[in-house]
């Protein structure tokens, strides 16, 4: 296998963008709503400033302004990186998933169509599912003997 193939993150598409979409959405999900909490506390030093009846020209809101737009600055920076994290971090997931799932998916089409059942099914270490690969070669090998036999 190149190293080309061996390094692509993307290897079963359908399967992987359903994920990423999950992971994404929960992702935006959790970032509304520390966004509405933070809206929400923002409102209330308003509110108490306005209860302590300070003039809006007050160093009090001017304050809360200036914090308001830091935090923002910081919030939209942290989020944009953890959504870059969260979506590698879910595409090199998903590939030790969809990796192996791709590859038994090829190799039982090539059984299906009459093709050589000499060639093992071989995940890399890190991948999930070894013990599929190993029951899927002990099918092969006896579909590989009851071939030979009728032959």
């Amino acid at each position: 296998m190149s190293e080309q193939r061996r390094r692509r993150l993307i290897v079963y598409p359908r399967f992987q963008c359903a994920q990423l979409g999950a992971i994404v959405t929960t992702f935006l999900m959790a970032t509304a709503a520390y966004v509405g909490i933070l809206a929400w506390v923002f409102y209330e030093f308003l509110v108490l400033g306005e209860a302590l009846q300070l003039p809006q020209s007050h160093f009090y809101f001017d304050a809360i302004a200036g914090i308001k737009g830091s935090v923002k600055l910081g919030l939209v920076t942290v989020f944009a990186g953890f959504l870059l994290l969260a979506v590698y971090g879910g595409l090199v997931r998903t590939r030790r998933v969809a990796g192996p799932v791709k590859s038994l998916i090829r190799h039982l089409n090539d059984l299906a169509d009459g093709g050589p059942v000499s060639t093992s099914l071989r995940f890399r270490r890190d991948d999930c599912f070894h013990e599929l690969a190993t029951s899927f070669n002990d099918f092969r090998e006896a579909e590989h003997a009851q071939r030979r036999n009728r032959d």
